[in-house]
């Protein structure tokens, strides 16, 4: 009896020691995972711990770029940045002020911003400020300032946040590039692309992306509109430089320009639209220059006169060539006068040289050619004509699409004939190097 009751006495010690035991190990780990909770509550949740930053997903992407050339319509002085801040720590009670300060960049001219008053509300974890961004002083330059959270100002109400972010990199710039799509219509109607080109159509257009537009009529209107602008600007103030080129089309009817005067008649013929518009093709004149170029003391226009039928010359071989245009269409098209007292240097007519039938009709009437015999005979036509003169007269020829045959417009064979006898007549009271042959 006595063993088995020592038996069953040692039996219960060994449960209380085990038991124990036990408890030790379980109270130890529940001290280690009570800790690792605290430091956990603190890291996030207590007072000492709050701070605020920038919001974003990494380093990289701490900054903003903003191109003032993208708003052309609105010419904004100013555009607002939009910039995350998130507080870290406990959700206060109250509201909480945070400092925005900017600092220039090393090595780079500074963007001027106005920065806003920040205050989280009660509860308020996340907010979006806006940084507004002031335009640059310089067109194609970049200008940047770095926009940082400053905890230590006297009157920050949260502390630092996360390391690294605490600042933000603004750019600002105006710049602008050649939109790919320029070389459709806008090329044809408003010329080579240039920054303060491309800046005045958009204003008057009312669209930031007119060069996208494949519409005909909006193009002739938005270069008879550029036209009409860039030439105020040069009457109402001749004393700048004019930059912007717009080519002229016959697609328009110009008014007469400010600069037109009777001597401008008198060296380049009555203003019409057309005519106008294929002199200043030929001679390479746009806006940019007309007035430069179109202008001048009477040596000046006489000069110009020379070379202005020069390019008529060439033109009316190209009208020729072109194989569908009568003859009596040539003035209306492309006119200078051809005045008695200058010497022109001329352009053999393509009818005289031209080899398929041309030529032979031709040569029928006024022999072989030589420029002296040319000249010759635009002396003694335009003594004959006086006011109705227009060169291509002497030859009443068509070339329809390689058929040949005269030109009935401007009097055909019979008017040929008339040219022949003329000029029989006037060489014969004269020594010459040609004649011309005899025709019944």
């Amino acid at each position: 009896m006595q063993a088995h009751r020592s038996f069953n006495s040692f039996k219960m010690t060994s449960i209380m020691i085990k038991t124990q035991y036990q408890l030790i190990i379980a109270l130890f780990f529940g001290s280690l995972f009570l800790q690792s909770c605290s430091e956990e509550v603190v890291k996030t949740y207590l007072a000492d711990g709050d701070g605020v930053y920038f919001n974003y997903a990494d380093e990289d992407a701490l900054t903003a770029t903003v191109n003032f050339g993208d708003s052309i319509l609105t010419q904004p002085k100013e555009i607002a940045v939009p910039l995350q801040l998130k507080v870290m720590g406990r959700a206060a009670d109250e509201p909480r002020k945070v400092i925005l300060k900017a600092k220039v960049m090393e090595g780079r001219g500074e963007a001027k911003v106005v920065l806003p008053e920040v205050v989280f509300s009660p509860k308020e974890i996340t907010k979006t400020v806006k940084v507004k961004l002031q335009r640059p002083t310089m067109r194609d330059s970049v200008f940047g300032v770095e926009v940082y959270i400053d905890s230590e100002d006297a009157g920050s109400q949260i502390g630092a946040g996360i390391k690294g972010f605490q600042s933000f990199k603004l750019y600002a710039k105006e710049s602008y590039s050649k939109p790919a799509q320029w070389d459709n219509m806008s090329l044809i109607y408003l010329g080579p692309w240039s920054a303060d080109k491309q800046i005045m159509v958009v204003k008057l257009s009312g669209r930031n992306d007119f060069y996208a537009s494949y519409d005909y009529y909006q193009f002739v209107r938005w270069n008879l509109a550029a036209v009409d602008s860039v030439r105020t600007l040069q009457q109402t103030a001749p004393e700048k430089a004019a930059t912007i080129d717009i080519p002229f089309t016959t697609d328009n009817t110009y008014p007469k320009p400010w600069y037109w005067t009777t001597r401008h008649d008198h060296y380049l013929g009555v203003y019409k639209s057309d005519a106008f518009v294929n002199l200043c093709n030929a001679l390479e004149v746009t806006t940019a220059n007309e007035a430069k170029r179109l202008v001048g003391d009477e040596t000046a226009m006489q000069q110009l006169n020379v070379q202005a039928v020069h390019q008529m010359m060439l033109k009316y071989n190209t009208y020729y060539l072109d194989g569908w245009r009568q003859g009596a269409s040539y003035k209306d098209n492309f006119y200078v006068p051809m005045l008695p007292h200058i010497e022109y240097d001329v352009v053999e007519p393509q009818a005289w040289a031209d080899e398929q039938g041309g030529k032979a009709l031709v040569e029928q009437y006024y022999g072989s050619y030589s420029p002296e015999k040319y000249r010759f005979m635009i002396q003694v036509w335009m003594e004959h004509q006086g006011a109705n003169f227009v060169l291509n007269q002497l030859f009443p020829i068509m070339n329809e699409w390689g058929s040949v045959s005269w030109d009935a417009s401007i009097g055909g064979e019979a008017a040929m004939k008339q040219c022949n006898q003329l000029f029989r007549n006037a060489a014969a009271h004269g020594s010459y190097p040609f004649s011309f042959p005899v025709v019944p």
